[in-house]
């Protein structure tokens, strides 16, 4: 039962899920109350993500001022919100229809291996400070996938090299997400060396910035390489990559795979780094994002 919504600007959906019907009620806001075995399989798990993603942020703020304080609890944190998360886009995207990607839903699952990625990083590599974005960007998926609904984009009769495609696509795009966020982050710390400033917690929490550049580099060589393959298995699974619908993304998706190109043979040949690496990094990074989300953007916000 809704209560304090007014049932006449309610539409109703409802999904088989095995034996039982999933019904959401979506008001003229957008605003979605689910009801029946999904209340608990996608609200809760929202719920969960929000809490455990939260924690970590707060216990890497307090780590800012506390060093003592353990990375262990915090990647635990954070590997029981990848968890939830998970299980929350698993339950948004798989429909009786097929796989549904609107807009919400993918930066959900973008988001999603975004942070499995940081996190498996920071394993290894002192990348624990990137949670400090990656994080945020989680939770504000997380929410609007579950609470915002957006018109269905179902991917229907896929193939197995279909599911490969998509899969290889959404993880270069959350390495080179990576990427960005680390360009952004190497810029701060070059401009308060640059003006001789007092740095804030953040930047005197970053490794130093001959190590901040070479992971950098290392989240851009397998980006491009996860990028290349995904746009390599696109040939095969895709019947036109320049249809009318898709050349736009394809058109994008290669611009952003040259800049990124580029950028990584003017390292090996000329040794770019520093605000040259930044501005290639962030441009091939938006033109990725449109390819991405642009047309998506387009088709739920501006044609509905």
């Amino acid at each position: 039962m809704l209560t304090g919504v007014d049932l006449c600007d309610c539409a109703c959906i409802v999904r088989q899920c095995g034996s039982s019907l999933d019904v959401w009620a979506v008001t003229k806001s957008g605003l979605c109350f689910p009801g029946g075995s999904l209340f608990m399989s996608v609200v809760t798990s929202a719920a969960i993500t929000l809490a455990l993603y939260g924690s970590s942020v707060l216990q890497l703020w307090r780590r800012l001022r506390l060093p003592s304080i353990s990375g262990c609890r915090i990647q635990l944190l954070t590997a029981a919100g990848v968890l939830a998360q998970g299980w929350n886009c698993f339950w948004l995207i798989n429909t009786s229809a097929g796989i549904d990607l609107n807009l919400f839903a993918l930066a959900s699952l973008c988001s999603w291996a975004l942070v499995l990625m940081v996190l498996l990083g920071s394993l290894r590599r002192p990348v624990h400070n990137l949670l400090f974005v990656v994080l945020p960007l989680g939770m504000m998926a997380t929410a609007a996938a579950t609470w915002l609904r957006l018109p269905a984009a179902i991917l229907p009769n896929y193939s197995a090299a279909m599911l490969i495609h998509v899969i290889l696509s959404i993880l270069a795009c959350s390495l080179l997400t990576a990427a960005a966020i680390q360009s952004l982050l190497l810029a701060c710390q070059e401009r308060v060396l640059k003006r001789r400033q007092a740095p804030g917690l953040l930047v005197r929490a970053l490794p130093p910035l001959q190590t901040m550049e070479k992971l950098l580099f290392e989240f851009l060589w397998v980006g491009l390489f996860l990028l290349s393959v995904g746009l390599v298995s696109g040939l095969f699974c895709l019947q036109d990559i320049f249809a009318r619908h898709l050349v736009h993304k394809t058109l994008l998706a290669l611009l952003s795979w040259m800049l990124f190109a580029i950028l990584l043979t003017g390292r090996l040949l000329a040794g770019w780094r520093g605000r040259t690496a930044i501005r290639w990094t962030l441009g091939g990074f938006a033109l990725l994002m449109l390819a991405f989300f642009g047309s998506k953007l387009t088709l739920n916000f501006v044609y509905t």
